[in-house]
């Protein structure tokens, strides 16, 4: 999706101030403008409220377009509980939910990573509650729990215990592998990421990221995020080749 961040920095910081601009050339460069704004909210998990700030505006300076991404109201969402604004949240997620047309469930997906990284750990947990109500168990849902345990000292070793079971059980989901895998690094456990990589290749044996990540690993580093934003997106339904 990035493409030309400097050249949509430019057009979003000029639409303020030149009433000339054109609006097809805001538009043009809408896509880029959302990965600025994505990559400020990522960047500002620590309370870097004037980042958060700046983060909303520029998604603001696309909202006529809004309905061409999904991510754009989530990304609304995150932006405003970082900022306290629990009723903004919630009217943001909602509108996510609403204008996804088909697998909404990815929306509860990302909406949980986000929160849990924002150490909104009640919100977190009473999303997980909803997603599993609305959509039953699923390997996904046990990595996100997984990754909401592990986000709190007092439940880490429950965490990791329940880590080892979810891989264990074989299952391929390209989003719970990317969540289970960075934990395990992160906790030294080598063998049970490349076992959490196997159920990966045995689906899709040339997937991106996780080639990347066994390179990594056999390079010695260790030092992995979990990345639910990435291209593997429309990928995950792909068998061997």
């Amino acid at each position: 999706m990035i493409v030309n961040i400097n050249k949509a920095e430019y057009f979003y910081h000029i639409s303020f101030c030149n009433p000339s601009l054109r609006r097809s050339e805001l538009r043009y460069y809408s896509d880029d403008i959302l990965s600025a704004a994505i990559r400020l909210t990522d960047d500002a998990r620590n309370r870097d409220f004037q980042r958060i700030k700046i983060a909303l505006s520029h998604l603001d300076s696309i909202k006529p377009w809004k309905n061409r991404y999904w991510k754009y109201n989530v990304y609304v969402a995150y932006g405003k509980i970082l900022l306290d604004d629990y009723k903004g949240y919630i009217e943001a997620f909602d509108n996510a939910v609403e204008v996804k047309t088909s697998d909404k469930d990815v929306v509860y997906y990302l909406m949980v990573n986000k929160l849990i990284k924002a150490r909104k750990q009640v919100e977190a947990e009473s999303l997980l509650n909803t997603i599993e109500d609305l959509f039953g168990q699923n390997k996904q849902l046990s990595a996100l729990w997984v990754m909401l345990h592990y986000s709190n000292n007092a439940t880490k070793k429950q965490a990791i215990s329940s880590a080892m079971l979810t891989t264990k059980a074989g299952q391929y989901d390209i989003y719970a592998s990317k969540i289970l895998v960075p934990i395990y690094l992160h906790e030294g456990l080598i063998t049970e990421a490349l076992e959490e990589l196997d159920t990966v290749f045995n689906v899709w044996r040339n997937n991106d990221w996780a080639k990347g990540v066994r390179y990594r690993i056999q390079q010695g580093i260790y030092d992995i995020e979990d990345d639910m934003d990435d291209k593997d997106e429309v990928g995950d339904k792909r068998q061997v080749k």
